[in-house]
């Protein structure tokens, strides 16, 4: 299933054109302070459309708070939900959308992403988070992909320049493993590489300047780009990695996905076909790329330049982590990262030594 994606159109002609009832309208505390939330009241209004709007969305969406959520929507009975907001708003919405179809409580959803990293309007994971045991757990089901996504930078106009930060490197790293995992091919390697090339011409023009429509548009498109080509591919251990540190130590996902990435790149391009697919990169988006070593020397030099430019740490130690703490943990690491289901994308075989040593120089 293939959501029905609409690019800087007139919320209102698509909600008449699918004939909105009933509406649940799912966000999140900060979507609602922000008076973003007013956009799409009007509109509903207008139309006379019956609505509700749950906003106890949390960040990194705990089981628990997915529970909560498919309590009390299910017993609003909604025909629609939108969702409006972050990755975290839309995995909630997808998973509380999945659990009350699974209710035989048949739901149609509306995923207007609020910044530009994710992807999550079109693909068809959710995370949610495992508090307990401080894991985030990657959920994959064709039924939590949305019906419709809207593409639009009317709500991205007031996005700190941290959360632009963390999605631009959030979807650069969906680009890069999609088009270098084991299951990716041509047509996957497209849409990944579009996105490549909107990201490396946008991603710092919008963080200098969130007033730039422009950007943070093709910001959105690229987001989405790299959503469809990795549904469709797989990622790799760029993600299994982010998904254990940014649970123990509570780091935005962009963010961690982000701090790893040149040590990925160092480590996958080991991998003669994976350093090629990583040169092809490097000379799609005009970095110097005349043989395979220069490619990967490149592109990872590109991104720590422009981490830096971001103000994104370098490595680990420089959030905070206690070494000896972060050391101790290296058994757990290993474990969590053979059995996320983001392994199994990587063309590196991963190897519990190999691993060690890398998960060592990320601190």
């Amino acid at each position: 299933m293939n959501p029905k994606v609409y690019i800087n159109s007139s919320i209102e002609n698509i909600f008449i054109e699918n004939r909105l009832e009933r509406v649940c309208v799912i966000t999140d505390p900060i979507i609602e302070r922000l008076k973003l939330l007013d956009v799409l009241e009007n509109i509903l209004k207008k139309l006379e459309v019956e609505y509700f709007i749950y906003s106890q969305i949390e960040i990194d969406p705990s089981i628990e708070a997915i529970k909560k959520g498919v309590v009390f929507i299910g017993k609003k009975n909604p025909k629609w939900i939108i969702a409006l907001g972050g990755g975290s708003v839309i995995d909630s919405a997808k998973s509380i959308k999945y659990f009350l179809n699974r209710l035989e409580k048949k739901i149609s959803m509306i995923a207007i992403p609020t910044t530009t990293g994710t992807g999550a309007e079109v693909t068809s994971y959710a995370v949610v988070t495992d508090r307990e045991n401080n894991l985030k757990i990657p959920l994959k089901d064709n039924s939590l992909v949305s019906d419709i996504a809207i593409l639009t930078n009317e709500f991205t106009k007031l996005l700190p320049k941290n959360v632009v930060a963390d999605g631009g490197l959030d979807a650069l790293t969906h680009s890069i493993e999609a088009y270098t995992s084991k299951q990716s091919n041509f047509y996957t390697r497209v849409y990944a590489r579009e996105a490549l090339r909107l990201i490396f011409k946008n991603l710092l023009i919008m963080y200098n300047d969130i007033s730039n429509d422009e950007s943070r548009l093709d910001m959105a498109k690229a987001s989405c780009l790299a959503g469809i080509s990795f549904d469709k591919s797989g990622l790799g251990i760029n993600h299994s990695l982010a998904h254990f540190i940014g649970a123990k130590y509570h780091i935005p996902h962009g963010k961690s996905n982000g701090i790893i990435l040149p040590y990925i790149i160092q480590y996958n391009s080991k991998n003669l076909e994976t350093a090629k697919l990583y040169k092809e990169i490097s000379k799609e988006i005009g970095l110097p790329a005349l043989t395979i070593e220069e490619g990967v020397f490149s592109l990872i030099k590109w991104i720590e330049i422009m981490k830096e430019q971001m103000c994104i740490p370098k490595n680990l130690r420089e959030l905070g982590i206690k070494k000896d703490e972060y050391m101790k943990l290296i058994p757990d690491i290993i474990e969590a990262v053979k059995k996320d289901i983001c392994t199994s994308g990587n063309m590196r075989d991963v190897e519990d030594s190999e691993l060690k040593k890398l998960i060592e120089e990320l601190y």
